[in-house]
Order: C-alpha cells, then sequence, then structure tokens
C-alpha cells in the first residue's frame, strides 16, 4: 500500500488538509528526509482531524544515530524543536506553518510499523463506515479520545484499542462490513 506515500490527495481536500500539503511542501521534508521514507500517518490524511491534530510522520531509521544527525541538521532553528532517542525509536517535534509536526522513526519499514497499519485499518473502517463513523470518531477525539480508542469505541472492541484497530487487518471485507452494520444503530 504505497498510495499514503504520495500526499498529493491532500491537495483538493479539505481546509485542514490543504493547510498540511502546503506546510509539508514548503518544509519540503519528504525529499529532506527522502533516505528515510517518510510517510504521513495523521488523521489529517482521513479527514478525521481536529483543531488540535499534528502531522504525524513516521520513518524507516535503520540506524538511529544517522537520522538523529539529519533531522538535527535540517529542523534544529524550527519553533520548539526536539529529538527524544528512545529504545527502539526516535521521536523529533517541531512547529511550522502553524501545524505541531511528529517525526517517529523506527529501524522498521513503514509499512511494518504500528502507525501505518492503524491508518489502514482506521480507513477501511471509513471507506466502509462512511460519514456516520466518521463523525462518530471525529466527535469522540473533539472530547479528547485518541483516535485509536475512538475507533475502537465505534466498533465496539474490547481490550487494547491500538491491538484491536491493528487486529482488523484479520478481518474480510465482508467480516469488516458486517460489524459495522451491527455497530451502526448504536451510533
Amino acid at each position: 500500500m504505497n498510495e499514503w506515500k504520495d500526499i498529493s490527495y491532500l491537495k483538493n481536500g479539505t481546509p485542514s488538509q490543504q493547510s498540511a500539503f502546503l506546510c509539508l511542501n514548503k518544509l519540503g521534508i519528504f525529499d529532506d528526509l527522502k533516505s528515510f521514507s517518510p510517510t504521513l500517518v495523521s488523521t489529517v490524511c482521513l479527514d478525521i482531524d481536529t483543531a488540535t491534530s499534528d502531522l504525524d510522520i513516521i520513518c524507516h531509521a535503520p540506524c538511529s544515530a544517522e537520522f538523529c544527525r539529519a533531522v538535527t541538521l535540517i529542523y534544529r532553528d524550527l519553533n520548539d524543536f526536539t529529538i527524544t532517542p528512545l529504545e527502539g525509536a526516535t521521536v523529533c517535534l517541531f512547529r511550522f506553518a502553524g501545524w505541531d509536526i511528529e517525526i517517529y522513526a523506527q529501524p522498521l519499514p513503514v509499512i511494518k510499523q504500528c502507525a501505518y497499519l492503524h491508518l489502514c485499518q482506521t480507513s477501511r473502517v471509513l471507506q466502509f463506515g462512511g460519514a456516520p463513523f466518521r463523525n462518530a470518531i471525529r466527535a469522540l477525539k473533539e472530547v479528547g479520545v485518541k483516535t485509536e480508542p475512538a475507533v475502537a469505541q465505534c466498533l465496539g472492541l474490547t481490550g487494547d484499542p491500538y491491538r484491536g484497530v491493528e487486529d482488523l487487518i484479520k478481518l474480510s471485507d465482508q467480516e469488516l462490513q458486517s460489524l459495522l452494520n451491527k455497530q451502526r444503530s448504536l451510533l
């Protein structure tokens, strides 16, 4: 699934999608970090963003030190720049053109990272669930519920919401549609 690699779909989208497109192009992040396969996985991609949403970008960084050097060199002068090496990941935060930007890098290819898998499965939910699910998820997000818990709540999933959203990959389109139909009356 490489459809998320090209952000041109944002150009003619909602006002926040257009704003994100302009921000990211002006920043040049996809060219600057090309060797790390940057991929936007933000809620803005799915039109379930809120006024406090940020732009989440994941990267494939087999060498954390190399990634840290690159992002520090490129973005260190931007507002609120921080970089935090974690166990198994690196997080870089800064502010640009009215957006909070979070870059999350792991040694895994982006298509194997949880954020990417969650984006794909949430997209499926929205594709089959349509406006009622988009509105319900956005309403939960507006009161502070994070995306995966909001999706899980709308689907009636129990247990760890992050694992629950990720596990949707195991459902066929028919099974997902059946689950959505069962929950539709509760929205």
